[in-house]
């Protein structure tokens, strides 16, 4: 049989069998949303949307009046499921248990597994039982045992237009028609690459070649090895499970990260509380010291540091008296008698207002 035939075949038959939907995410389901929280949240997304048509200031007002209401019952429908879990635990309880709900209400699911199976009066809870049933099914299924009017109807029609489907040719009369092993392929895909097609009409892997792949493929493909052989064969280091620490367990969505960044509670608070300084003029905040005055002072404090230290000749040398700084042109007071001078060979600064 042609591999283009039997191509046309498979697209036909799943283009007239299978509906085509539009996939629509859901999310995990937790076990504290009630339809109270399901009506707010469809509320709130309405009055979105209606904000997005209209920006107005009502309708700015009632959407954030109804995002605080869904964060208010959400925050309250959690605080009651999570009471109810508490009284439900008890000294028997296992840890795992209490672990697993916890996950479970922050809505990290595990594999959901394939309910049990009823065909008349077969029951499959096992995997190879429901194996077998769907085989069972798909044989009843392909002889025309279960399949409408409508269906086999369309089984004639498809046999009239193909009378070559049910025969297999033994003559090939196409390169396509031939039968190739694994190898064989592997080795054409390798040397076609993602060149231009030459003789061989290959360009990369050639979506023409997937049904013969399908079919010859299982048979050609090596068995796995054992879980204790893969064991064996695996060499573990003690640096794994440092490395594994510092990967990421989690990353963000897009749409998450952009509501981070854009939320307007996190942007940077605008100051009202900037005035000027009365001595330099620069800006400071209100009621805090000016930097550059700030800047000012400590320079001077050191110069007289310093003139205090060449006047006392060295550490350990200060005098148990008060000090007073004279600058150029200036003269001790009746009051300074008694006191140690330290003079400065320079006019006061303007800001340094004498005792």
């Amino acid at each position: 049989m042609c591999v283009e035939g039997l191509t046309d075949v498979f697209i036909g038959a799943a283009n007239r069998a299978i509906p085509v939907r539009r996939g629509k995410g859901v999310r995990r389901a937790v076990p504290w949303c009630t339809d109270e929280c399901s009506e707010a949240v469809r509320a709130r997304n309405q009055a979105f949307r209606a904000l997005r048509v209209s920006m107005t200031q009502q309708a700015v007002l009632e959407y954030q009046r109804l995002r605080a209401m869904v964060r208010r019952t959400i925050k309250r429908t959690k605080r009651a499921a999570w009471r109810r879990l508490c009284s439900t635990f008890g000294r028997e309880t296992r840890m795992n248990d209490v672990w697993r709900i916890v996950k479970k209400m922050r809505g990290w699911g595990g594999m959901r597994r394939v309910p049990v199976l009823v065909d008349g009066d077969l029951v499959a809870r096992t995997d190879g039982e429901k194996a077998n049933m769907l085989a069972k099914t798909l044989s009843g299924e392909a002889g025309g045992v279960r399949l409408s009017a409508e269906c086999l109807r369309q089984r004639r029609e498809v046999l009239e237009e193909r009378r070559d489907l049910g025969h297999k040719k033994m003559l090939f009369d196409s390169v396509l028609d031939v039968e190739f092993t694994m190898l064989e392929l592997t080795l054409a895909v390798k040397r076609a690459g993602n060149s231009s097609p030459g003789q061989d009409l290959a360009v990369g892997f050639d979506r023409q070649l997937t049904p013969t792949l399908a079919l010859q493929g299982p048979g050609l493909f090596p068995l796995p090895l054992p879980d204790n052989e893969c064991r064996q064969h695996q060499e573990h280091s003690f640096l794994d499970n440092i490395f594994w620490m510092a990967a990421p367990k989690k990353r963000r969505t897009i749409e998450v990260n952009r509501c981070r960044r854009r939320n307007p509670n996190n942007l940077i608070q605008v100051k009202t509380n900037i005035v000027p300084c009365p001595e330099c003029g620069h800006l400071k905040l209100k009621h805090i010291l000016c930097g550059f005055c700030y800047a000012k002072v400590r320079k001077e404090t050191a110069l007289i540091r310093g003139q205090m230290q060449a006047v006392e000749g060295g550490p350990l040398k200060t005098p148990a008296v008060p000090r007073v700084v004279l600058y150029q042109g200036e003269t001790p007071q009746d009051s300074d008698k008694g006191k140690q001078i330290i003079e400065q060979n320079r006019r006061r600064p303007s800001w340094f207002t004498p005792n």
